[in-house]
C-alpha cells in the first residue's frame, strides 16, 4: 500500500509539473477560470446545470488569475491521487472476505483494479483538462459515500454521511446521481441480497427529489437543458451509440482519440494490446459463478455513462470517461483468479501498462500540438490592429484534416474565445463580435462589419 501511494504521488507530481510546461489548451470561457464577474447568483442552478463549486472556484481564481491553469491541474491531480487510494479502500473492502478462505491473490487482484484506474488512458482528457475539478471530485464524493456504505449495517449517522456525500457529488456535478445506482449494485454484489441494496435505494430516492425540489425553489422552474446544444435528446439510436461507446472504450482500454480521429495505426496497437491484456486476464480469472460480477461492472459502467449520453448536440467525450473506468477495476478487483506464477502476473500487468502508455502518448502529444496551436493564434490576434468600435468577424480557416474531440479541440475558435474571455486581465477592449467559419459564409456578414481572417 505503501508503495502504491507513492507511486500515485510521483504520478501527480510529474502531471503538475508537466501542466507548468506544455502550453495545453486553456479553456478561458468556462466557470473554472478567473471570474471578474463573480457574484452569489451564480452559485443559484443555471439553465441546464448547477455546479456551484465551479462557479466558486472561478471566483476565487479571479483574486489571482496568473495562479491559472497550474492551480486547477494541482487541484485535479490530488483529486486523482485520492480517488485511486479510495478504489484502494473500497476494493479491498469488497475482497476483505476472501482473506479468511486463504485466498493468496487478494493483494494483487486489489493492485491490479487500482493500477487499471490510476493510470488509465482514459483519464488522460480529464487530467490535463482545466474545466475537470468537477469530474473528479464529483467523484470522489461519491466513492467516499460507497466507502462509508460498506463499512457496516444502516444506521441514522450513516445515512446522514452517504446522504450528505451524495448530495455534494451531485453539486459537483450533475452525473453525480449514476452513484445512486452504483452503490447498490455493489451492495447487492456484496450481500447476495437486497434488503440492504434497497433501503438505500430508498433513501436516495428522497435525495433525488430533495435535490429537484432545491433547484425548484432557488430557480423558481427545473429546466434540464438549455432548449439547444444542451436540450435533452432521446433518440434511440443515438443514445445507444453514446452508452455503447462510453462504455466500450474506457472498459476495452482502447485509445479513445485514436478510435474517434481515425489513427488507425495507433488504434490497432492499442486493439493488439487490449486483446493481449484481456486474453492473460481470462487466463487467471476464475470463471465459476463469475455472471454476476459482470453483470454488476456493465450495471455500473451504464449507470457511470448514462448522464452524459442523451444531450442533442453533444457525445460522452473522454473527459467523461472518468468514473466509466471504475466499473473496470470492480470487475478486475473483485473477480476470483486462480493461483498463478509470477511471470502471468507480471506479463499481466506489463499488458495493461503498455496498453495505456499509447494512449497517453496519443493523447499528450495531441493535447501539445492542439493546444500550442491556440497559443500561436493567440498571440498572433495581439499583434492585429483590430477596430473594437464595430462589430468584428473572424472568419476561421478551418483545415478539414483536424478532427474535433473532446479536451484535444484546442482550435482557432477556441483561440478566440481565450483572448474574449481574458481580456479582462489582458487589457482588450470590450467588443460586440461574430464568427463565421467558412469563406463561404463571409456573404452574410454586414459590407460595414470588419473581418479578421485566421488560417
Amino acid at each position: 500500500m505503501k508503495r502504491l501511494c507513492i507511486l500515485l504521488l510521483f504520478f501527480a507530481g510529474i502531471l503538475c509539473m508537466t501542466g507548468g510546461v506544455f502550453p495545453f489548451h486553456d479553456d478561458w470561457s468556462y466557470l473554472t477560470a478567473p471570474n471578474p464577474d463573480f457574484n452569489f447568483g451564480m452559485l443559484f442552478p443555471g439553465a441546464a446545470f448547477w455546479r456551484p463549486f465551479d462557479a466558486l472556484w472561478g471566483g476565487l481564481l479571479a483574486k489571482c488569475p496568473s495562479a491559472f491553469p497550474l492551480a486547477n491541474r494541482v487541484v485535479i491531480s490530488i483529486a486523482h491521487v485520492l480517488n485511486s487510494l479510495m478504489v484502494w479502500n473500497v476494493l479491498f473492502s469488497l475482497r476483505r472476505d476472501c482473506i479468511a478462505q486463504g485466498e493468496c491473490s487478494f493483494s494483487y487482484q486489489t493492485v491490479l483494479g487500482t493500477v487499471f484506474f490510476a493510470v488509465s488512458s482514459a483519464m488522460a482528457a480529464t487530467l490535463v483538462n482545466t474545466d475537470t475539478i468537477n469530474q473528479t471530485w464529483s467523484f470522489f464524493c461519491g466513492i467516499v459515500s460507497l466507502y462509508v456504505a460498506l463499512a457496516g449495517d444502516l444506521c441514522g449517522r450513516r445515512l446522514a454521511i452517504v446522504g450528505s456525500l451524495l448530495l455534494l457529488s451531485i453539486l459537483f456535478k450533475e452525473s453525480g446521481v449514476s452513484w445512486m445506482v452504483s452503490i447498490p449494485v455493489i451492495l447487492w454484489w456484496k450481500d447476495s441480497g437486497i434488503k440492504r441494496a434497497w433501503r438505500y435505494g430508498a433513501l436516495f430516492s428522497v435525495l433525488l427529489l430533495f435535490y429537484f425540489v432545491m433547484r425548484f425553489v432557488l430557480q423558481g422552474k427545473v429546466v434540464l437543458g438549455d432548449g439547444q446544444y444542451y436540450a435533452l435528446a432521446f433518440n434511440p439510436e443515438s443514445v445507444l451509440g453514446n452508452i455503447l461507446m462510453s462504455v466500450f472504450v474506457p472498459l476495452s482500454g482502447i485509445d479513445g482519440l485514436a478510435f474517434v480521429c481515425n489513427k488507425f495505426g495507433l488504434l490497432s496497437l492499442t486493439v493488439v494490446l487490449s486483446l493481449i491484456f484481456w486474453a492473460l486476464f481470462a487466463r487467471v480469472a476464475e470463471w465459476r459463478d463469475a455472471g454476476r460480477t459482470f453483470s454488476a461492472a456493465i450495471a455500473i459502467a451504464i449507470a457511470m455513462s448514462l448522464p452524459h449520453c442523451f444531450f442533442k448536440g453533444h457525445h460522452p467525450a473522454e473527459m467523461h470517461f472518468y468514473p466509466v473506468v471504475f466499473a473496470g477495476s470492480f470487475l478486475l478487483g473483485t473477480l476470483h483468479q486462480k493461483s498463478c506464477d509470477a511471470i502471468l502476473k507480471v506479463g499481466l500487468i506489463s499488458a495493461m501498462l503498455s496498453l495505456f502508455a499509447v494512449g497517453w502518448y496519443d493523447k499528450m502529444s495531441e493535447t501539445y500540438w492542439r493546444s500550442a496551436r491556440t497559443r500561436r493564434l493567440y498571440e498572433n490576434l495581439r499583434t492585429r490592429d483590430i477596430d473594437f468600435s464595430r462589430p468584428v468577424y473572424f472568419i476561421v480557416e478551418m483545415d478539414q484534416s483536424v478532427n474535433y474531440y473532446s479536451v484535444f479541440a484546442g482550435s482557432a475558435a477556441h483561440g478566440i474565445e481565450f483572448g474574449k474571455a481574458c481580456r479582462s486581465f489582458n487589457g482588450w477592449k470590450e467588443f460586440d463580435w461574430h464568427m463565421a467559419y467558412t469563406f463561404e459564409q463571409i456573404a452574410r456578414i454586414p459590407v460595414s462589419a470588419q473581418t479578421v481572417r485566421i488560417k
